[in-house]
């Protein structure tokens, strides 16, 4: 017995190999979508938590709410969503 690891992938054909990298990359982008969600989840309670008391939080809510909107709706009406980077421009300069 040897301390030497064996590179199983080396012994495999190159579909195998290929096949068993795109296994591995969906389970990470799987594992980093549900990171993502918790992280949102997580903000958004924060965000229901209390009320803004400062027009700088109130910004920050609105958009970030604006932003998760046209990610759901999967819009690609560029009106849109340049009507929706336009305002949270607005409101972070109106913030300072």
């Amino acid at each position: 017995m040897t301390d030497d690891t064996v590179d199983l992938d080396a012994h495999r054909g190159m579909t195998a190999q290929h096949e068993t990298e795109l296994r591995r990359q969906a389970v990470d982008v799987q594992r980093d979508q549900d990171l993502l969600r918790n992280r949102q989840t997580h903000l958004e309670e924060m965000f229901l938590s209390s009320p803004a008391t400062t027009w700088p939080e109130a910004a920050d809510k609105a958009s970030y709410l604006i932003q998760r909107l046209l990610d759901l709706s999967c819009t690609q009406d560029q009106r849109l969503i340049k009507l929706a980077e336009s305002v949270s421009e607005d409101f972070r300069r109106l913030s300072r």
